[in-house]
């Protein structure tokens, strides 16, 4: 495929994701009081961009899928995704101490409502690999997106759901853009149209919906760009880039839970909250990868 990032820009590109993903839910969950309003909105985006890599990831190694099978490359996935979740699932119980079902907070996050990506993650993955595996259309993702997309707004789902869902279906078929700074241009000038009229519309919901997705995606197309363009060499330190691209799904799954346990005992600020989140995900990260290993290989 034409136009491909390479993997240390795919790392960088997560971590611009993750870094956003924290600082708007540290504003928006735990600092409240303060005024800075793009702040707490701008998780969105890393959202966004997260469910975009996804895509683009799924789409440039789909030989995988066929290589592995199926089966055994959506287990693999599950043991990358779903099984991390589960594991700070079960600890997060002890943590918040709630008295919720105890199976709806260990299977699907109930504990705090910030892990939805998760799910909504391994939904693509199951449809994308029977897609593959049938060798059915990719056409047909935009059909089968924008069924969910209106399935979930009759549901009155957030607006990070119908954004994530336009920017995983944009990362499928982003490969085919032709590298040129008038599509930077005009994919910046799209994300600050759309993220401007996504503030005006707030009280319309399906038109605020429509405009945050359509600036999510323009936001991902926007770096996209930038980064297909930096030509940088893969290097010989793969591990490393691999390690610190793992860090970030840790850092999802666990920043709520620190940013709670520094609230508990008062000591919260956002950068205690970001240092404490590195180092528990690096320890969280480091004995999984072991762990990982000895399950699905390396």
């Amino acid at each position: 495929m034409e136009n491909k990032l390479s993997y240390k820009n795919v790392c960088v590109m997560k971590w611009i994701a993750i870094l956003m993903i924290i600082i708007s839910h540290y504003y928006r969950f735990f600092a409240e009081e303060i005024a800075i309003s793009p702040l707490k909105s701008i998780g969105y985006f890393g959202a966004a961009l997260f469910a975009f890599l996804s895509g683009y990831l799924g789409e440039i190694n789909k030989d995988k899928v066929i290589k592995m099978g199926g089966r055994k490359w959506l287990t693999r996935k599950i043991c990358v995704v779903y099984i991390p979740y589960v594991i700070v699932n079960v600890i997060s119980v002890f943590i918040y101490k709630s008295k919720s079902n105890i199976l709806l907070q260990i299977l699907c996050g109930s504990n705090d409502n910030i892990l939805w990506y998760v799910p909504f993650v391994l939904i693509f993955y199951i449809i994308f690999c029977v897609f593959t595996i049938l060798n059915i259309n990719e056409k047909y993702f935009i059909v089968v997106g924008i069924l969910i997309y209106i399935i979930l707004e009759f549901m009155g789902f957030d607006s990070q759901w119908y954004t994530s869902i336009a920017s995983l279906i944009c990362g499928l078929f982003i490969g085919k853009l032709i590298e040129n700074n008038i599509q930077i241009i005009l994919s910046g000038f799209t994300f600050m149209l759309f993220s401007f009229l996504t503030v005006i519309c707030s009280r319309f919901y399906i038109l605020k919906d429509l405009f945050t997705s359509v600036a999510g995606m323009s936001f991902c197309i926007l770096i996209f760009l930038i980064f297909v363009n930096l030509k940088n060499k893969e290097g010989h330190n793969r591990k490393i880039v691999s390690m610190l691209s793992g860090l970030t799904f840790w850092i999802y799954l666990i920043h709520m839970k620190v940013g709670f346990i520094l609230q508990e005992i008062n000591m919260l600020n956002i950068w205690l909250f970001i240092i404490i989140t590195l180092c528990v995900s690096a320890i969280f990260n480091l004995l999984y990868s072991m762990i990982k290993n000895r399950l699905v290989g390396k």
